[in-house]
């Protein structure tokens, strides 16, 4: 299983590098893709608590048919810096478009989602009161961007291929449902046995 993660300047590092840890101890191929670095030939993004992660390669290097997945991490301005890439909207986009999963923590799930429609007729949790501005990040056209959206306060959604979660503190529950999704519950819970997960 070949895994996307996105990384843009002022990303939530927990949200990032736990699922990143947690589908490698499971064996998926997890690719970190930066989308906003030092430089535009730097693959060095800085997190929101300040620290440097270099990622595998830069945003504009990846073909979205290779993924099974791809993650959103939250943070802001991280998630802001996402949305704004073009390249990641298309990436996004293809992996969704051939069924592939797609996972967003945090602000990622109003900030990047939303705007690309992907929450449309979506259950999804963000992180509390993000809900509310959904108008804000979507523009004039959210209404028809999110018409079915439903919000719930559960800590991870997972509504078909498209997987929720509500914020830093959901990091290790996110990265185990991406476990679980990907290589069924048994693995799971086999990591979460491994690592002495609560």
């Amino acid at each position: 299983m070949k895994v996307l993660v996105l990384l843009a300047e002022g990303f939530e590092e927990i949200e990032a590098l736990t699922p990143v840890d947690y589908l490698r101890r499971a064996g998926a191929e997890v690719t970190l893709a930066a989308i906003s670095g030092r430089s535009e030939s730097s693959k060095k993004v800085t997190g929101s608590h300040k620290i440097t992660v270099e990622a595998d390669c830069r945003i504009a290097d990846v073909n979205a048919s290779e993924f099974d997945m791809v993650i959103c991490p939250g943070g802001m301005p991280g998630s802001s810096n996402i949305a704004a890439s073009a390249k990641a909207a298309d990436v996004i986009r293809k992996i969704n478009s051939k069924n592939g999963f797609v996972a967003a923590i945090c602000a990622a799930p109003v900030v990047v989602l939303a705007p690309l429609g992907l929450l449309k007729e979506k259950k999804f949790t963000c992180y509390p009161g993000m809900e509310n501005a959904i108008e804000q990040f979507t523009g004039s056209n959210w209404k028809e961007l999110t018409s079915g959206a439903s919000h719930s306060k559960d800590r991870i959604v997972q509504d078909g291929k498209t997987i929720t979660a509500g914020g830093p503190g959901v990091a290790e529950e996110f990265a185990l449902k991406l476990v679980e999704v990907l290589f069924g519950r048994d693995k799971a819970g086999e990591l979460r046995k491994g690592i002495v997960a609560r």
